[in-house]
């Protein structure tokens, strides 16, 4: 064997604009708990997963209607469901963090106070794709 596949990765902070990557810390403790396995040749590769990406992209959707059900906001959008499979069945551990604009695409100014949280209801394309009537048509 020559090669070691730490795996697990990095996480990512999903709660802030802050930059979490703290790549050489993580190296730092590989070198401290496992620093034999350089002395012995191996090569270790390491998973930075999710922390690698995951604010480099963006999301924009066009609100239909706002309703209250349950007790919860819910915001109707038209973005697909399949961009975000693991915050529909997990939200508590897949949050996404969400900002409003008006329509005329400035900053919804909205006092830090009176932020709440909010649900984004959006079409569910894999339904649709699989009933053959989806996919861009």
């Amino acid at each position: 064997t020559q090669h070691f596949d730490r795996g697990g990765g990095v996480p990512a902070d999903y709660d802030s604009d802050a930059d979490s990557r703290e790549f050489q810390e993580y190296r730092d403790l590989i070198d401290t708990h496992a620093s034999g396995l350089w002395e012995q040749g191996f090569r270790v590769y390491t998973e930075m997963g999710r922390s690698l990406t995951a604010k480099m992209g963006w999301t924009a959707t066009r609100v239909e209607a706002v309703k209250e059900s349950g007790g919860r906001r819910i915001a109707i959008g038209h973005v697909g469901a399949d961009l975000f499979v693991r915050t529909a069945y997990q939200p508590q551990n897949w949050p996404h963090r969400i900002s409003v604009f008006t329509h005329d695409g400035e900053p919804k100014d909205v006092a830090e106070e009176e932020l709440l949280p909010q649900d984004v209801a959006v079409v569910r394309c894999w339904e649709t794709n699989r009933r053959g009537g989806g996919g861009g048509e």
